[in-house]
């Protein structure tokens, strides 16, 4: 799956190997994600005054709350539904253009994501018990927060 953050916009571009998924922003601190036939699958909500945490709402699956883990910027922490999932750094890009992450639920790898440096697209390869709208969810969420702080976290 590729994520691709659109360059004169909010949005974002989701392309998987069977259907393409788009972005819009709403005017009330949201980010919608659409599915191609226009139904809205999942949101995610953007961090408050009071609250540094992004809020990812599954359509049709529960809420999840995602933050940074502690003062690291690159280890995230996603809780909702009974589920704890990691948002990590697992190569460093100290000679290499790619910056690589990988998302765990316990001990167990459910997606990998690469990231070129200076670029708006991420790969994601989604791992057997993978949860595409959350991962996706997450992945914008991450790209959002960057955008906030005019800093790249990865």
């Amino acid at each position: 799956m590729q994520i691709r953050s659109r360059a004169f916009s909010s949005g974002f571009d989701i392309a998987t190997a069977t259907e393409t998924f788009t972005t819009d922003g709403s005017s009330w601190g949201e980010m919608l994600i659409f599915n191609s036939a226009g139904t809205q699958i999942a949101r995610v909500v953007l961090p408050t005054l009071i609250s540094s945490e992004y809020g990812i709402f599954i359509s049709g699956g529960g809420g999840y709350g995602f933050k940074r883990h502690g003062i690291m910027k690159s280890h995230w922490t996603c809780e909702g539904e009974g589920r704890v999932l990691e948002f990590r750094e697992v190569a460093e890009r100290w000679f290499s253009a790619r910056s690589r992450f990988a998302i765990l639920e316990g001990l167990k790898k459910i997606a990998e994501i690469s990231i070129m440096l200076f670029s708006d697209l991420y790969e994601v390869d989604l791992l057997e018990d993978g949860d595409l709208k959350l991962v996706c969810g997450m992945v914008i969420a991450i790209r959002l927060d960057a955008r906030q702080s005019s800093v790249q976290p990865m």
